[in-house]
């Protein structure tokens, strides 16, 4: 999708990573489909379902095999995106 998207050109394709949602990240997105006035809403909700112990919660429920799997499967895409 990212490789797709990024042939788009700006006006046509916006790249966000979770990590970095914030409220302002929200307006931009809003912004960039031309939503409008409402963000409000949207952001309420994003706060209210986006909860970062949730994601502690699910690391410490993976058992080491299946996170090393996982790893070997995502790794390429998570080093292209730069994430390692």
């Amino acid at each position: 999708a990212c490789q797709y998207g990024r042939k788009l050109g700006p006006d046509r394709y916006l790249e966000v990573k979770l990590e970095e949602m914030t409220e302002g990240t929200i307006d931009t997105i809003a912004d960039f489909l031309d939503l409008g006035a409402g963000t409000g809403a949207v952001i309420n909700a994003y706060n209210s379902q986006f909860k970062e112990s949730n994601v502690s919660y699910r690391k410490a429920q993976a058992s080491s095999k299946k996170t090393e799997a996982l790893r070997q499967i995502i790794e390429p895409t998570m080093q292209w995106l730069g994430y390692e």
